[in-house]
């Protein structure tokens, strides 16, 4: 998809005084008050297209503008493509611009999935509402996980499957070996005490837990919900009324079935221990953070946090 957003994204025209906008144009930004971070191909997608029910007054995903593909609809892929502070205070106006029509007591959302597994954005979101004079700690963040493997593995096919650069005459065996180095060099660069970034590649999009953790730097663990693609197949209602609740939307009952959306059909790939070995601290970290932060996670009795069944080896 970034292919698309760098032949598509228009050129802003904001008044640019060293890092502060014009007040004129800073009274007129449009920011959206909640992100709906991903994971990628952990269903977020139906969860968009669901809280595409709600009428535009109480919540509003913005237009498209210039040539930008469909899909900008639901995300906007700004700030996993303007990436440092300076640069995105350079373009919001241009970002802005996606929600002008939106009516400013709605809900205005973002629903790009590459925000949550780019680690280095939430520091920059955070830095950006302060320098627009928007308060970081009233926005609200939904967010679902799904098996890290199966995610892994469907975000593998769904790059082969529309020829993305990346994947091009890969296998998923190459996906894993480039995965394990990838996060070793990540893990080498990496001083005592800090954590390690992550970024969207298949197997590191899947460690939820050194995500979470970089959001928690910036933001309140009140402001974010967490779920799983496991409880959304089991009660897509329940979750789409915590949604609600969670945004300050009123509750709607027509939620009784899952809403698919880029669904592929595929052989699942062999997937060795090692890659299975790869993720069990990671999840075993996820749930101990879970334990911690009970009042973040979608938790019922009938429908506890959970992840579907992993793939195994063959």
């Amino acid at each position: 998809m970034m292919l698309y957003f760098l032949l598509t994204i228009p050129i802003t025209t904001a008044v640019w005084q060293g890092e502060v906008l014009s007040p004129e144009i800073i009274t007129e930004i449009r920011m959206p008050t909640a992100y709906l971070l991903g994971g990628q191909k952990c269903g977020s997608t139906s969860i968009f297209d669901n809280l595409e029910h709600w009428p535009a007054e109480q919540l509003c995903s913005g237009k498209t503008i210039g040539n930008e593909a469909f899909f900008f609809k639901k995300e906007k892929h700004f700030f996993d493509h303007f990436t440092t502070t300076a640069d995105v205070m350079k373009n919001v106006e241009m970002y802005s611009k996606h929600y002008e029509r939106c009516d400013r007591n709605s809900v205005l959302i973002d629903g790009t999935p590459n925000y949550l597994c780019d680690t280095s954005i939430p520091k920059v979101m955070r830095e950006v509402y302060e320098k627009l004079n928007l308060d970081p700690y009233s926005l609200k963040f939904v967010a679902i996980f799904r098996s890290p493997v199966t995610r892994a593995v469907s975000n593998y096919e769904h790059g082969v499957r529309n020829s993305w650069s990346g994947y091009i005459n890969k296998t998923w065996e190459n996906i894993v070996e480039e995965g394990f180095s990838g996060w070793e060099k990540r893990l080498s660069v990496t001083k005592d005490g800090e954590l390690p970034q992550t970024y969207c590649t298949p197997l590191e999009a899947s460690l939820y837990a050194v995500q979470i953790k970089h959001w928690m730097q910036h933001f309140k663990p009140s402001q974010f919900l967490f779920m799983s693609f496991q409880q959304l197949k089991q009660d897509p209602q329940g979750i789409m009324d915590a949604i609600a609740t969670h945004l300050g939307l009123p509750q709607k009952t027509e939620f009784s079935r899952l809403t698919k959306a880029n669904v592929g059909v595929y052989d699942a790939p062999h997937v060795a221990e090692d890659v299975l070995d790869f993720f069990k601290p990671h999840n075993e970290e996820l749930f101990a953070f879970k334990t911690n932060h009970s009042e973040c996670f979608y938790d019922p009795e009938d429908n506890k946090f959970r992840f579907e069944k992993d793939l195994t080896t063959q």
